[in-house]
């Protein structure tokens, strides 16, 4: 007896149905490889070349142990009954295994994507608002948490009420089990993808503000934010998602308009993971030697190690204010600060430290506009690893003659024609 009465002179083919097998296939195995490949990157940066992991790094390593129960799943529907298979072509007996591989392929994406977005806002938070800078970055800064809280409350509620859908449980996927009863799920999971693809677009959206204020050169801004805007890809699956989600919830034949929504469904997660994941690829590939081979005309090729003037990686932290520049300094008890002067096409020349007392001060003396040493946006680095964050700011440097002391306590008097004022505007690196 077939799960469904087929249409008009449609024969029903239990034993070798119509379907698209390799479809299934093909995107499963490239998915997963991608994701793997990201994921394996991603994890290499953090345990080998970092030596430090986050809450965010854990919350990864969950969800894809997820993802891959999900591409269990759909693994499964290629096996049988089949991916784009009409549901005439299932015998009644089957369905129940069907039902059973889409209920449990969709508590695995409700985790998967309620944890890696929390993942990856907390990763921005940690690189655009790290210690003091949240003071700068406030509208980020909540707008992040409010992100996250919004999202955690959804996909808990969300998971929650799919797995009481029906009572007793088992009915949610085997249909014959007389009595009982179950709610109608059509609306709950067309909001559930609306929210989503929203929550897609919000977490494309708001990194670009900030990245947009950074005081680095242009090219820098639009290579930063191309890199952080690889989520349109999650928020076009999304949306696609979003029409399937209707269609199948619309559609008697749930076997074949499941297997849109599957495949849309692995085409999403893998888009989340490659979000959180990309922002290390740089620094894993320099870590390892690799940059200098694939991109040997670019000017960071040099950096392979070091991190040079790289403002992505990892654990970096970035943060940025329109006017005022951005900036960040190792931890005072960690190790002591050395500046850099960066240059466009090679590492930076070396400064010498700004002196500070009285003698020296005789013959030249020179003040920073933002107190590079003293309000500094401070946060914990790993000592271990030469990284830096790009500041600008504006140098005033003031020459006296050596013979000409003035006495202590008595003010200085500065010529005009002796005030020289450098008005450009330079980036530097603290490492």
């Amino acid at each position: 007896m077939p799960a469904l009465d087929p249409p008009a002179g449609e024969v029903p083919d239990f034993d070798s149905p119509p379907n698209r097998n390799d479809i299934g296939i093909i995107v499963s195995v490239v998915c997963v490889t991608l994701t793997t490949l990201m994921v394996l990157a991603r994890g290499y940066f953090r345990i080998v070349a970092m030596k430090k992991v986050a809450i965010q790094d854990f919350l990864a390593l969950s969800s894809f142990g997820c993802y891959i129960g999900y591409i269990y799943c759909v693994l499964s529907l290629v096996h049988s009954p089949g991916v784009f298979v009409h549901q005439w072509n299932i015998r009644l007996r089957d369905l129940t295994e069907v039902l059973w591989i889409i209920h449990l392929g969709a508590n695995f994406y409700g985790i998967v994507i309620g944890c890696m977005k929390t993942a990856i806002l907390l990763d921005w938070l940690q690189m655009f608002t790290p210690g003091n800078a949240r003071k700068t970055n406030t509208k980020f800064f909540y707008a992040c948490w409010a992100v996250i809280s919004v999202n955690a409350l959804y996909y808990f509620s969300a998971t929650i009420t799919q797995n009481l859908s029906c009572i007793p449980f088992e009915k949610i996927w085997d249909k014959t089990i007389p009595g009982g009863h179950c709610i109608d799920e059509k609306v709950l999971q067309i909001v559930a993808a609306a929210i989503n693809l929203v929550s897609d677009v919000a977490i494309l959206i708001l990194p670009q503000h900030i990245i947009w204020k950074l005081q680095i050169s242009q090219q820098k801004k639009i290579g930063v934010s191309l890199i952080f805007a690889v989520g349109i890809f999650g928020c076009i699956a999304a949306g696609i998602r979003l029409s399937y989600s209707i269609s199948f919830h619309s559609s008697p034949d749930a076997s074949y308009a499941v297997s849109l929504l599957a495949l849309w469904s692995v085409g999403e997660m893998s888009a989340v993971f490659l979000v959180f994941c990309v922002p290390a690829i740089p620094k894993t590939l320099k870590h390892l030697g690799l940059w200098k081979l694939l991109f040997p005309n670019s000017p960071n090729s040099s950096a392979a190690k070091s991190g040079g003037s790289n403002v992505l990686g990892g654990g970096l932290s970035l943060s940025g204010k329109s006017g005022g520049g951005s900036g960040a300094h190792h931890h005072r008890n960690s190790m002591p600060l050395r500046y850099q002067k960066l240059d466009r096409e090679r590492d930076g020349v070396p400064l010498k430290d700004l002196p500070s007392n009285d003698s020296q001060a005789v013959m030249y003396s020179s003040e920073s506009t933002e107190r590079l040493q003293d309000d500094a946006v401070e946060y914990q680095m790993d000592p271990k690893n030469d990284f830096g964050i790009l500041r600008t700011t504006q140098v005033v440097t003031v020459t006296t003659p050596a013979v000409h002391v003035q006495p202590r306590g008595a003010p200085r008097e500065i010529s005009r024609d002796r005030l020289v004022q450098d008005d450009r505007q330079h980036p530097w690196v603290a490492r």
